[in-house]
């Protein structure tokens, strides 16, 4: 099977961005890694849809955070 990693900065809000592939049998494990200043997250999804899926939902969130901030 195939995978895609999508993956974001969680301490500054990036964008998250569909950043790698994977075949294997068994879908890899989510990581978060942290050095103190910002955390990494990186989520594994069985289809690309729904690897971009979750890129779009996050960055409608993001906008809304946004709007919300400059009012």
């Amino acid at each position: 099977m195939k995978f895609y990693a999508v993956t974001n900065c969680v301490s500054n809000y990036t964008t998250p961005t569909v950043t790698d592939t994977c075949d294997a049998k068994q879908k890899p494990l989510n990581t978060i890694l942290s050095n103190g200043e910002k955390d990494i997250r990186r989520i594994w999804f069985d289809t690309l849809e729904e690897a971009q899926a979750y890129c779009d939902i996050f960055s409608s969130v993001q906008k809304d955070m946004s709007i919300s901030q400059n009012e």
